[in-house]
């Protein structure tokens, strides 16, 4: 999906209007509307604001991904972290092996 049709569906979803999100986030209604209509691609600093009022990854906003979040705890080292995406991977590899 694009990203355009998901930022409109997260706001459709906490029934918010396109003032209501500017508002939240500080930035134009103007800057929603051409977002939402694919007229205006958003900064980093704006997929971040997004993602994180929307409680989503950067990669769900972008269509990377149909998960919209995936977090660990924030106790967890960068190492623990490794750690937890190489175990994933080979889950997911040995899944794909089948």
């Amino acid at each position: 999906m694009e990203f355009k049709r998901i930022l409109k569906r997260l706001r459709g979803d906490k029934f918010l209007s396109q003032v209501d999100l500017a508002n939240k986030l500080n930035i134009s209604r103007q800057l929603v509307t051409a977002l939402e209509n694919g007229k205006s691609a958003p900064s980093v600093a704006t997929l971040v604001a997004l993602a994180d009022f929307f409680d989503v990854s950067v990669d769900f906003l972008v269509g990377r991904t149909e998960r919209k979040q995936v977090s660990l705890p924030k106790e967890f080292t960068d190492e623990d972290c490794d750690l937890v995406r190489d175990f994933a991977r080979l889950i997911h590899e040995r899944k794909n092996r089948k």
